[in-house]
C-alpha cells in the first residue's frame, strides 16, 4: 500500500506539475499531531489507576496535561485544514485550465470518439476529486506510521497479545481491502453509465426544439431508462460490498476483541500484567482499529479520487495525432496557399486523390462540387485539424505544419454555416478578436450589424442566448464575419455562409467579400451562382478529384460544372 501511495503521488505531480511548500509543512504538522495524540491514551490510562490510588493531585495534572493535548491537536488541526484549502484552491484552477486547454488541442478523431458526458463531469467533481489526493494519501501514511508505532508498542508489553491482534488485523485488513477493490470495480462502471447520462442529457438540450417539435421524449426516454438501470445495477453492487466491509468484516473485530481481553485477563490474574498496561492495550486496541479504519476509508476515498484521477489524466495526457513542427513564427505573410499532390484517408476511404493547386494572394477562390466530393476535406486539412497522408500543403512556401500554433491561428480564420456563439454578451463576442470597443463599433457598421445591434435594450452589452437563439441566422452569420474581420487574418474561408440567408444579408455579404478580396485571400465554398460569377477563379472537385479550375465564364465549357450550375439558384 506503501509503494502504491508514493507512485499515485508520483503520478499526481508528474501531471499538474505543481508543488507547494505549504504541502510539507502540512505533512509535518499532520505528523506532529499523531505523536502527540497517542501521548492521550497513556496519561487517560494512568489517571483511571491513580485514581484507584486516591492520588487526586496528580490525577488533576494529568487531567491538565490531557486538556493541553487536546488543545493542541485542534489547533494544529486548524492549521493543517486552511494550508490544504489554500493549496486545493490553487490545484483545481491549474487542473481545469490545463484540462480545458488540452480539450481545445484535442484532433478531429479523438473529439467525436470521446464522450462529451466525459469532459464534463471531470471538468467538475473529477477535478475537485483529484485535488483531495496529497491530502488523503499524506494522511494515510500518518495514519500508516501510527499503526506501526501502536504494534510496536504492544510487542514491547507482550508478544503474545502482539501475535494475537496483528493476526486478527490482517485478516480484518485482506477481507476489507477485497470488498474495496471489488466496490471499485463497480464504481468505474457506475461513472460510465453517469458520463453517457450526461452527455445524452447535454444532447437533449441542444436539441430541445427538435425533441419537442418530433416527439422523441419518449425514446430517448427509453434510452436514458436504459442507462439508468445499468448506473443503479452498478451503484447497488458498490455499496453491497461497502456494506460487507462495514458490517460482516468489523463484526470479526469485536469478537476478536474479547480474545484479547482473556488473554489479559489471565496476566492480571496471575500478576504478569499491571493494571495500567491493561487499560492501556485495551484503548490501544481501539486505536488499531479505528487507526485501521482509517486508513481502510482513505483506501477506498482514494480508490475513488484514483478513478477520477485516471479520467482527468486521460484527457489531459492525449496527444494531438496532427504533426505540428510547431517551431517557426514567420512576421509577414502574404496568403499564398498550395496543395502538392495532396492524398488524405477518412476512416480508410481515400477522400482526395492527388490533389494540386496554387492561389495566389489576394484572391477569390470558390470550391464547387457536389456533397461528399471533398470541400469541407480541404478546409478541414487547412485548418490543421488532420494530418495528410501524401503531399504537402503551403502557405507562402511554408509547410503548414511548421507554423507556431500561435501564428498560425492569427492568419487563417473560418467562417461556417452553423455559426457558433458563447453565451456571453455581443461585445465580449467580439472581444474574442479584437478587445478595442471602437475597433468593433466600426467592423459592425461595416459588415451591417450595428443599427440593430444599437436597437437591442443593451446595445453591445445584450447577452446571447444559447446558440445566439436572439439573434437571425442572417444577424448570426454578420457578427460571425465581424469577429473574423476583427482577427483580421490573410486567409480567410467561408463555408456556405449564404446558404440560408435572405437576399438583403446575401448581398451585404457579397459587398463584404468583393471588398476584402482586395487585402485577403478569401476561399469560399458554396452553391451560389452569384457568387461563383463574382470568384476569380474556381476549383470544381468530384470524388476527391479536381476535374476543372478556372473562372465561371471558362468552366460553362465543362459539362459537369454547367450541370452544377444549372442545379442551384
Amino acid at each position: 500500500m506503501k509503494s502504491k501511495s508514493i507512485n499515485i503521488i508520483k503520478n499526481y505531480f508528474s501531471l499538474v506539475g505543481y508543488k507547494d511548500f505549504g504541502l510539507y509543512v502540512f505533512t509535518l504538522i499532520c505528523l506532529i499531531n499523531v505523536l502527540i495524540g497517542l501521548i492521550k491514551p497513556y496519561y487517560e490510562a494512568s489517571t483511571i489507576t491513580l485514581l484507584t490510588t486516591a492520588s487526586y493531585t496528580l490525577v488533576f495534572k494529568n487531567l491538565a496535561i490531557i486538556t493541553l493535548i487536546l488543545i493542541i491537536n485542534r489547533a494544529l488541526s486548524f492549521i493543517t485544514n486552511t494550508l490544504y484549502a489554500k493549496y486545493f484552491k490553487k490545484i483545481y484552477a491549474r487542473v481545469h485550465q490545463m484540462l480545458v486547454k488540452s480539450v481545445c488541442e484535442f484532433d478531429e478523431n479523438y473529439g467525436r470518439e470521446i464522450n462529451n458526458g466525459k469532459i464534463l463531469n471531470s471538468s467538475n467533481q473529477d477535478i475537485l476529486n483529484m485535488a483531495e489526493i496529497p491530502s488523503i494519501v499524506f494522511e494515510m501514511m500518518i495514519e500508516i506510521i501510527k499503526l506501526v508505532i501502536l504494534f510496536i508498542i504492544f510487542f514491547s508489553k507482550s508478544k503474545l497479545v502482539f501475535v494475537y491482534v496483528f493476526v486478527v488485523f490482517l485478516i480484518y485488513y485482506i477481507f476489507a481491502k477485497w470488498c474495496i477493490v471489488k466496490s471499485n470495480s463497480y464504481l468505474k462502471k457506475q461513472r460510465k453509465y453517469a458520463d453517457e447520462l450526461t452527455s445524452l442529457l447535454s444532447q437533449l438540450l441542444r436539441g430541445l426544439k427538435d425533441v419537442k417539435s418530433l416527439g422523441l421524449y419518449s425514446k430517448l426516454e427509453n434510452k436514458m431508462k436504459k442507462l439508468r438501470i445499468k448506473w443503479g445495477n452498478s451503484y447497488y453492487q458498490k455499496r453491497r460490498y461497502l456494506i460487507i466491509r462495514k458490517n460482516v468484516v468489523s463484526l470479526f473485530i469485536d469478537i476478536a476483541k474479547f480474545g484479547m481481553l482473556f488473554i489479559l485477563i489471565y496476566f492480571l490474574i496471575n500478576n504478569k500484567m499491571e493494571l495500567t498496561i491493561v487499560l492501556l492495550l485495551i484503548s490501544y486496541y481501539g486505536r488499531i482499529r479505528k487507526t485501521l479504519d482509517n486508513i481502510i476509508s482513505f483506501y477506498i476515498s482514494l480508490a475513488e479520487k484514483c478513478v477520477s484521477f485516471e479520467r482527468v489524466k486521460d484527457i489531459i495526457d492525449h496527444k494531438n495525432n496532427t504533426c505540428y513542427i510547431d517551431s517557426v513564427y514567420k512576421k509577414n505573410v502574404t496568403g499564398v496557399i498550395e496543395f502538392k499532390n495532396v492524398s488524405f484517408k477518412y476512416d480508410d476511404k481515400l477522400v482526395l486523390k492527388h490533389v494540386s493547386f496554387k492561389i495566389p494572394e489576394n484572391s477569390l477562390i470558390t470550391f464547387v462540387g457536389e456533397y461528399g466530393s471533398g470541400k469541407t476535406t480541404i478546409f478541414n486539412l487547412l485548418l490543421r485539424f488532420y494530418n495528410i497522408d501524401t503531399g504537402n500543403i503551403l502557405i507562402d512556401n511554408l509547410d503548414i505544419y511548421k507554423y507556431s500554433k500561435e501564428k498560425y491561428s492569427s492568419i487563417i480564420s473560418v467562417v461556417n454555416q452553423n455559426t457558433f456563439m458563447f453565451d456571453f454578451s455581443i461585445k465580449d463576442n467580439l472581444s474574442v478578436g479584437n478587445s478595442s470597443f471602437k475597433d468593433q463599433v466600426k467592423v459592425c457598421k461595416k459588415v451591417g450589424i450595428h443599427d440593430h445591434i444599437m436597437s437591442l435594450k443593451d446595445g453591445y452589452n445584450t447577452v446571447l442566448k444559447e446558440n445566439a437563439d436572439n439573434l437571425s441566422g442572417g444577424q448570426k452569420q454578420l457578427l460571425s464575419l465581424a469577429r473574423v474581420m476583427l482577427i483580421n487574418p490573410k486567409i480567410i474561408l467561408l463555408d456556405e455562409v449564404t446558404s440560408s440567408l435572405d437576399p438583403k444579408t446575401s448581398h451585404k455579404i457579397f459587398e463584404l467579400i468583393n471588398e476584402l478580396k482586395g487585402s485577403h485571400t478569401i476561399l469560399i465554398i458554396t452553391h451560389n451562382k452569384k457568387i461563383m460569377e463574382l470568384s476569380d477563379n474556381l476549383i470544381l472537385l468530384e470524388k476527391g478529384k479536381i476535374m476543372g479550375v478556372g473562372n465561371h465564364k471558362l468552366l460553362m465549357n465543362n459539362k459537369a460544372y454547367k450541370n452544377l450550375v444549372d442545379n442551384v439558384n
